[in-house]
């Protein structure tokens, strides 16, 4: 009885998406997403309106799905390590602090690589990200005590941080690139809702892993249900990367041929009052 809606559903979901491709954009509905943050019950029910047709900008999908992953990585650090250090290995909240101040200063310093773009595609710089926080995720998952932190978890923390600042800064750039200044707006609202909602969504998702891996492999004191949080964030990280190697195409920014077609009208339109005031043609 529950396999039949969901296929139906699936289905419709397709064939809408490929009907709107189809119409004209003045007359395209708006696709409605109705979510609600998990674990708070009093929160807002919040509504994101997209137009189909932005999906079918050329990258556009690909990096949205890429978006879900730096907001969720950060937040999964910052709540597994301070319940980790406080509750399990006894720190006080400024010494847990302290030991968090690599995952700050290093997406700071990262955050300076924006230039890097106009030289480098931002999808070899994408790929870049998505790997050190592979390696990353690799090295967190052997930080099984105290006294690991200088061996696995300050390198980790550098080189993700580091990978989820490349991801979280040039997918942002690529998605501006790939679509027109007049949706600005629009791309902005999807960036930051996706950014939110993987995080959203993801928090719920590494928290129930990690807790059914610790009901049967030695509790909450144990290091085994963090270590499959990570082994998660590996395959998930691996398939995205994939993904963008794959369908990823490298190539003119929109807003550069937005430019270049409007300089053309307005050396046509300047050169059309020339002849016609001196009778000669441009």
């Amino acid at each position: 009885m529950v396999l039949a809606p969901l296929m139906i559903s699936i289905i419709m979901i397709v064939a809408f998406f490929l009907w709107e491709k189809r119409i004209p954009r003045e007359t395209a509905a708006m696709f409605v997403l109705l979510f609600q943050m998990p674990g708070c019950l009093r929160s807002p029910i919040v509504w994101l309106y997209s137009p189909p047709h932005i999906w079918f900008y050329p990258n556009f999908a690909v990096l949205i799905a890429i978006t879900l992953t730096p907001f969720l990585w950060w937040g999964a650090m910052f709540t597994m390590y301070t319940t980790l250090w406080q509750q399990v290995y006894q720190w006080s909240a400024m010494r847990a602090a302290a030991h968090m101040i690599p995952l700050s200063a290093l997406s700071f310093l990262v955050s300076m690589t924006g230039s890097l773009s106009t030289s480098v595609s931002p999808k070899w710089l994408i790929l870049a990200g998505q790997f050190m926080t592979i390696i990353a995720c690799l090295l967190l998952s052997f930080d099984t005590g105290p006294e690991k932190y200088w061996q696995f978890a300050l390198p980790g923390f550098s080189l993700g941080s580091a990978g989820c600042q490349l991801m979280y800064m040039h997918t942002n750039i690529a998605i501006f690139k790939a679509t027109p200044p007049a949706m600005a707006g629009t791309i902005g609202a999807i960036f930051n809702g996706t950014l939110q909602l993987g995080s959203a969504i993801g928090l719920a998702i590494v928290s129930s892993l990690e807790i059914s891996v610790e009901t049967t492999h030695g509790g909450f004191t144990k290091y085994y249900g963090r270590a499959a949080v990570f082994y998660l964030f590996i395959g998930v990280i691996t398939v995205q990367a994939l993904a963008i190697l794959i369908f990823y195409r490298v190539q003119p920014s929109i807003n550069d041929e937005t430019l270049s077609a409007s300089t053309e009208d307005v050396v046509g339109e300047k050169c059309a009052e020339v002849h016609i005031e001196n009778g000669k043609v441009c």
